[in-house]
This record gives structure tokens, sequence and C-alpha cells, in this order.
């Protein structure tokens, strides 16, 4: 389980619904229990251009193209 304290919180920022009738002006300790189970982020994995160019999973076959294509559209500018 995860618990969360923390102490001296201004009462005027909890939710209305938790606040009840406690004195906006108070400072008090508000504890958080997680009851479920903790989340847990997936691997970060990382994405490299090659991964994308090569292989028919991008848009140019190879990173030649890839530039050729680059320089196309800058020299459309000039």
């Amino acid at each position: 389980m995860i618990t969360l304290v923390v102490d001296d919180y201004p009462a005027e920022r909890l939710p209305l619904d938790l606040r009840g009738q406690i004195d906006p002006g108070a400072r008090v300790r508000v504890t958080v229990d997680v009851t479920g189970p903790p989340f847990e982020r997936p691997p970060f994995k990382p994405k490299r251009l090659r991964d994308y160019i090569g292989a028919g999973k991008g848009v140019y076959g190879s990173p030649e193209e890839a530039v050729a294509a680059i320089r196309a559209l800058r020299d459309e500018w000039d």
C-alpha cells in the first residue's frame, strides 16, 4: 500500500466535498492511502530513427532517400 502524508496543508485548498465544516483558514494534515494495486509505468523503450527508416517501416526505404527528399524540399524555397 502507498501512503502519502502532507502536514500543514491549507484547508482552503481542499475540495469542498472533503472540507466539510473545516474553517478555510485552518491548516490540516492530509493522509492519502492508495488501496488498489500501485500504478506501474510500462518500460521506456526509446525509438531510434533507424527503426523507422528501414524495411518499409517508414516513408523512405533508406537514409539516402530521406536526405534526398529533404534536400528537394529545401531547394523549393531557394
